[in-house]
């Protein structure tokens, strides 16, 4: 009988002796790989949500508050995160100052009768609004896949002024 082997029953068992102990790393669970920090990136694709204006507003918050948790971590994942949170809050930004802007206008529209004639100025904001969300859900796409490939995102996050 090897060292490592117990008898279960037969002559050679004894109760209370159960032979030396196995040594903890046959019984060890392979590692998990590291977080890269998509998730992040990733939480973006709120944006998809159906709520004009107000959708690119949450997903920032979204994307902020998961990026806090992720940069914790340190590392690739944790630079993934930073510049995720930094994306996030240009764009919440952004798109809380169109909202602003948009119904501003339109205050403003209410008292002056005249100055909605066409589709501009209030078409302007909502134009803005639609580029925001496209160029936002095309750099949490490919900032996403870059952090889930190799780990890490590279200029990963100034914000939506400098991608």
């Amino acid at each position: 009988m090897g060292e490592f082997e117990r008898p279960v029953v037969g002559p050679d068992f004894r109760p209370g002796d159960e032979g030396p102990a196995r040594p903890q790393a046959l019984h060890h669970k392979p590692a998990s790989p590291a977080p890269a920090g998509a998730l992040t990136w990733f939480l973006g694709m709120i944006a998809f949500i159906g709520l004009p204006f107000v959708n690119l507003i949450i997903t920032g918050v979204v994307m902020i508050a998961v990026g806090v948790g992720q940069r914790r971590m340190g590392g690739p994942a944790g630079r993934s995160a930073a510049g995720a949170m930094r994306w996030g809050i240009g764009v919440a930004t952004t798109s809380a100052a169109l909202l602003v802007g948009f119904f501003g206008v339109l205050s403003a529209a209410s008292s002056a009768p005249g100055l909605l004639k066409g589709f501009f100025p209030l078409g302007s904001f909502l134009v803005a609004w639609v580029l925001l969300t496209l160029v936002h859900l095309i750099v949490c796409i490919v900032q996403g896949v870059r952090a889930s490939g190799s780990g890490a995102v590279a200029g990963a996050g100034p914000g939506p002024g400098g991608f």
